[in-house]
């Protein structure tokens, strides 16, 4: 029967008899398999000329991934291969470090998923200056570009392949959408991914769209205009914009999502305006508590009766002075029985 010893033993032997000149035991474990060599590379106790970096634990951790999430392999490492029992290589942990010597080339080493190092490299910033293998592609398709395009890293500038795709059709010009990493004199906006999503899409979603783009009206396959998206994300249209009541799919007009980032026009008072669900704009403002202070029309229901002060009692985002408690949607729920479920009546209230 094997005799293990216990985790502060091999802590203990990692710290102290480890560095003594002629030490050998470094194989002796613990029950989860962690050897006295998994416990000195944590500690950087592992001594020059070490070399049993394949010992591992029972998760197929070896000490050789130890000693590179430290960025404590010695110089001449060479098992680059050795995986852990996620099929993780070591230089993927490396290459996550920005650590790899000069020279290294297994850029093709992967992982269980298809991460190849090249992928791990790139989105950290690591790649080294002349990198040319940007077609590498991981389980998802996704091109060894793709990564530093959507981590905000500057793609070289003789860089060619933009129109690459991953499995969901989206392009490096996505990727760099969303990082606002585009390449200068970018127009080529209406470019879609497999569902209907545009550059111009991505782009809105993360607020990287330059200054004076006029392409609003695109459209993905749920309707969402570039509009919508900027608006949902909280980017205030100019002032000119003149396609407030463009629908998606389920009738939510551009005010709906600027109203859910308290985006508005300062004048706008067409709070009654509603989409398919009856849902108005003044209950998509309430959602995420963007209803201005002066806002009174506490009455306007959706098509299940449920009105603007149901969802502010929810939230607790009802006026000190409010006295509707009786409205009642379908159910004859009322804002009182709302605000009561999520302890959000005031306590003057006469229960």
């Amino acid at each position: 029967m094997t005799s293990w010893l216990s985790p502060e033993e091999i802590e203990r032997i990692a710290r102290e008899e480890s560095q003594k000149q002629g030490f050998d035991r470094w194989d002796l474990a613990d029950e989860s398999g962690r050897t006295v060599a998994h416990a000195a590379a944590r500690l950087g106790k592992l001594p020059p000329g070490f070399c049993l970096w394949t010992l591992r634990d029972k998760r197929g951790i070896t000490v050789a991934h130890v000693s590179a999430g430290r960025g404590e392999l010695p110089a001449g490492f060479c098992l680059w291969d050795l995986t852990d029992q996620d099929g993780v290589p070591v230089a993927h942990l490396v290459a996550g470090r920005r650590e790899l010597p000069a020279g290294f080339c297994l850029w093709e080493l992967a992982d269980r998923e298809g991460n190849t190092v090249a992928h791990v490299a790139a989105e950290n910033g690591g790649l080294p200056k002349g990198f040319w293998l940007w077609s590498l592609r991981d389980g998802k398709g996704r091109t060894v570009a793709h990564r530093p395009a959507g981590n905000g890293h500057l793609l070289p500038e003789n860089f060619k392949d933009w129109l690459e795709k991953d499995n969901g059709g989206n392009t490096v010009y996505h990727a760099a959408a969303l990082s606002g990493t585009l390449p200068d004199g970018f127009t080529n906006w209406e470019l879609t991914n497999n569902e209907g999503d545009t550059v111009a899409h991505f782009a809105a979603l993360k607020r990287t769209l330059p200054d004076h783009f006029e392409l609003w009206n695109l459209r993905d396959e749920c309707g969402l205009t570039v509009a919508h998206e900027a608006a949902m994300a909280g980017t205030r249209l100019p002032v000119d914009f003149n396609g407030w009541l463009e629908s998606d799919n389920d009738g939510n007009t551009v005010y709906h999502f600027a109203a859910e980032s308290g985006t508005l026009p300062d004048d706008f008072d067409w709070w009654e305006l509603s989409n398919d669900w009856g849902d108005t704009v003044a209950h998509a403002a309430a959602l995420n508590g963007k209803l201005p202070d002066s806002f009174d029309r506490w009455e306007l229901s959706d098509k299940l009766g449920r009105t603007v002060a149901h969802i502010a009692a929810e939230r607790g985002d009802l006026p000190e002075n409010f006295n509707l408690w009786e409205l009642e949607d379908n159910s004859g729920l009322t804002a009182a029985h709302v605000a009561a479920v999520n302890r959000n009546l005031p306590e003057w209230f006469d229960k």
